[in-house]
């Protein structure tokens, strides 16, 4: 496994320990909520490399090929989690979450009901897989009408998305609609798509552009408030583009004390289990974060989310995807198993 595979889990490790400490309430993480952009960028930037490693054409079948193998990536370890949650809610006397927020989650259009229910539930994190899913058809699409396409559609998909969040901020819709609404989130995917397409790389100073992105989004996680949508609007560009950054920085060979720690053995395994992190982490931390102070609940949420991604990465991940997906046949050199998700 390749120094820049590493470090890239690196980033999403620290990425899920954000969104962990965001959604325990953790004081001083008011906006770690962004972790997910951190995430989008890494998704679209891996994707659209998945993509790019053909030298022929994209037809209709690679598209169809494509899709099936991200549903084989996401959809198990999504089903397992949802039916487990679904029994618990219920346990707990919430069984409208069968109903309400099961199908949704299923189907890849959570972030559709969540902007349009405007209502938080146990499987609200669900949005983020439809808002990925959804990417992925289109980006695929894109790359089957034609390779002169992508670059200027995946500009114009930055620039529009961007400009729709901010126009919908300004004109003072609520926040469910700003956040959740298809594609006005999905200005990231966006732009890591791009990079992976315009193989930018920075021509020197990568360390210290690297540990500048990581102050910046440091920064953002820091200063910004759930629920404010032109903070938000305005924040996520920074944190978008300090990503892609941060991206092209690892992938540049050389020296990088930066790449070192961020692909470090403990992040990189925890990088590793962070989609299974994040779709457990979240109804463990709705059920411990009324019941013990930030810190504890933030260490209990985070350990018990390990153990489950860890097994769940075991036995079922890599039963239903390394070993049934053939991902060595889809995956650029520095994707090992495909992994282009949260």
């Amino acid at each position: 496994m390749g120094k820049t595979v590493l470090s890239i889990d690196g980033i999403r490790a620290l990425a899920a320990i954000a969104l962990v400490a965001f959604h325990v309430r953790l004081p001083g993480l008011e906006g770690a909520f962004l972790g997910v952009d951190v995430f989008f960028v890494l998704s679209g930037y891996l994707t659209a490399a998945i993509l790019m490693k053909s030298d022929r054409a994209v037809g209709f079948g690679d598209v169809r090929t494509f899709v099936a193998r991200r549903l084989r990536r996401i959809w198990p370890l999504l089903a397992c989690v949802v039916v487990v949650v679904g029994l618990i809610a219920w346990f707990f006397g919430d069984g409208s979450v069968l109903g309400a927020e099961t199908l949704p989650a299923l189907l890849f259009v959570a972030n559709i009901t969540t902007a349009l229910e405007r209502a938080p539930g146990w499987l609200i994190h669900t949005w983020t897989l439809a808002t990925e899913m959804q990417f992925y058809i289109l980006l695929s699409l894109v790359f089957w009408i034609g390779r002169r396409a992508v670059l200027p559609a995946l500009i114009a998909g930055f620039v529009i998305t961007t400009l729709l969040r901010l126009g919908l901020s300004v004109s003072g819709y609520d926040w469910f609609t700003v956040f959740y609404m298809p594609f006005s989130h999905s200005s990231g995917l966006f732009l890591g798509a791009l990079l992976a397409v315009s193989r930018w790389q920075p021509e020197d100073r990568a360390e210290l552009l690297s540990a500048l992105c990581i102050v910046v989004i440091g920064v953002s996680f820091y200063g910004v408030t759930f629920g404010d949508t032109l903070g938000f609007s305005i924040s996520v560009i920074g944190v978008e583009i300090a990503t892609a950054v941060l991206i092209a920085c690892l992938l540049k060979p050389g020296g990088n004390r930066v790449a070192a720690v961020l692909g470090s053995a403990t992040l990189a395994k925890l990088g590793l289990w962070s989609y299974g992190i994040y779709l457990w982490h979240y109804p463990i931390a709705r059920l411990v974060r009324t019941e013990m102070p930030a810190l504890s609940a933030f260490c209990l949420t985070l350990a018990i989310s390990v153990v489950l991604a860890a097994l769940t990465y075991r036995f079922v991940e890599q039963v239903f995807y390394t070993r049934v997906a053939h991902p060595k046949s889809e995956a650029p050199a520095d994707t090992p198993n495909g992994r282009t998700v949260l």
